[in-house]
C-alpha cells in the first residue's frame, strides 16, 4: 500500500471519549499529528517546532496546546494498523 493509500481507522467512540476537553487548536493538532504519524509509520520530528508546523498552528499557540496533547502523541502505536 503506498503512502497515498494509506488509511488511519478512527474509533468513533474512542476519539470523542479521548477528546472532549480539548480547545479547536488541542483538537486539530492532536488529529493532524497522528494523521501524519500514520503516513511516516508513526515517526514525528522530535522538535516542536516542526511539529507546531505539522500543526498548522504558531510555535506559541503549539506551546499552549502541547500539555493537553502531549499523552497522546507520546503513546501513540509505533506502526498504525492501515487497515484494508
Amino acid at each position: 500500500m503506498s503512502k497515498r493509500e494509506r488509511r488511519m481507522k478512527l474509533h468513533a467512540a474512542n476519539w470523542l471519549a479521548l477528546t472532549p476537553h480539548l480547545d479547536d487548536i488541542e483538537y486539530t493538532s492532536l488529529h493532524l499529528l497522528l494523521s501524519h504519524a500514520c503516513m511516516s509509520d508513526g515517526d514525528l520530528p522530535d522538535n516542536r517546532e516542526s511539529l507546531a508546523r505539522l500543526s498548522r498552528c504558531t510555535l506559541e499557540q503549539f506551546e499552549q496546546a502541547w500539555p493537553a496533547i502531549r499523552g497522546v502523541v507520546r503513546d501513540r502505536p509505533r506502526r498504525f494498523d492501515h487497515g484494508p
